[in-house]
């Protein structure tokens, strides 16, 4: 059996760990998180060669690790993409490394952020009784948190009977993690997958795809599952060494940014209404004014003056694009980074 290590994230959301070093490389408890994905798989049994699959920019980090493992059995597989907006996404990625290598054997594939503090054997166990492509599942415990997976339902034989990406109203807290198993017979499914053009990223979706048309099983991960990626990221800066001063700035202030920023425009409208309140108090007396009124009057009365009201009205819509565009670049950097 072969295995692929998903890692060619780049990790946005836990910059600036990750601006530098990719996010499987970080330490945790004194060696590279990867390394703990690896001992944990080993457990599986089967496993005769590995590829870490990632991106131009972390390429090189991973050739250096890798020099490090003369034990291993492992390539270091580079997609060639440089930034988020070239990225193959996991399932293409995943299907880079089949058709490259030209695996045509059982495949296990797990993401290289992910944390296991459980026995993984019966995992293997569950892969070699069916020989059905296999989904580890997990036991979030919060609606709110399973919002943020693929949500999954299984019959009582334990396979999947319905899968939802990212659900806004979850039905369960049970949630599908990346955890994979393929036997050979399925390699022609992700194929197909890709050649008919479904949506590369997010490798639950090819479950989502799959389940309906073959029986697709499932397996409970004991203990505990850390997804590093969704999970505050205070313990990966201590593990990695930060100061109090610099886990505050680094690292709390960047990830609530976006929450400041919201509370800072609702702070600055209500403050900018106490305008209105001083306008409507003096019913416009002694020079009272506020802008949009001011465009009001000079376009609209007193005979007009659609130059000027115009200017303000440009002044306006100018002052707020920026908040709107940040806003819309944050979104769509933490859509990308899930």
């Amino acid at each position: 059996m072969k295995q692929v290590i998903l890692a060619a994230g780049h990790a946005t959301r836990l910059y600036p760990l990750t601006e530098n070093t990719p996010k499987p490389l970080l330490p945790v408890g004194g060696r590279p998180m990867l390394e703990h994905v690896l001992a944990s798989s080993e457990a599986i049994g089967g496993i005769d060669h590995t590829y870490v699959v990632t991106n131009e920019k972390f390429a090189g980090h991973f050739e250096d690790w890798r020099a490090t493992q003369p034990h291993r059995a492992c390539t270091v597989v580079n997609d060639g993409t440089t930034s988020n907006e070239d990225r193959l996404g996991a399932i293409g990625d995943l299907h880079l490394v089949i058709e490259q290598h030209e695996i045509d054997e059982d495949l296990l594939v797990i993401a290289g952020d992910n944390l296991f503090t459980g026995d993984l054997s019966g995992f293997g166990e569950r892969c070699r009784e069916t020989q059905t492509p296999v989904l580890g599942v997990y036991d979030v415990g919060s609606f709110e948190e399973a919002t943020k997976y693929g949500v999954v339902a299984v019959d009582d034989g334990g396979q999947i009977s319905s899968f939802e990406e990212k659900p806004t109203q979850p039905q369960s807290t049970l949630i599908g993690i990346a955890l994979y198993f393929y036997p050979r017979a399925a390699l022609a499914e992700i194929r197909r997958y890709i050649t008919v053009g479904n949506n590369p990223d997010q490798p639950g979706r090819l479950i989502q795809w799959l389940y309906p048309q073959q029986p697709v099983h499932t397996w409970t991960v004991p203990d505990d599952w850390l997804d590093i990626g969704s999970k505050e990221t205070l313990e990966a800066a201590q593990i990695d060494g930060a100061s109090e001063f610099k886990i505050f700035f680094l690292i709390m202030i960047p990830q609530i940014t976006s929450t400041i920023i919201v509370v800072w425009t609702t702070i600055t409208i209500i403050v900018l209404k106490i305008f209105d309140i001083v306008l409507a108090m003096t019913n416009g007396q002694w020079e009272t004014e506020v802008l949009a009124n001011l465009m009001f009057d000079w376009m609209f009365r007193g005979g007009g003056d659609s130059g000027r009201g115009s200017t303000i009205a440009v002044f306006i819509m100018l002052a707020v694009i920026p908040i709107m565009a940040w806003n819309i670049r944050k979104f769509r950097e933490e859509e990308q980074g899930r």
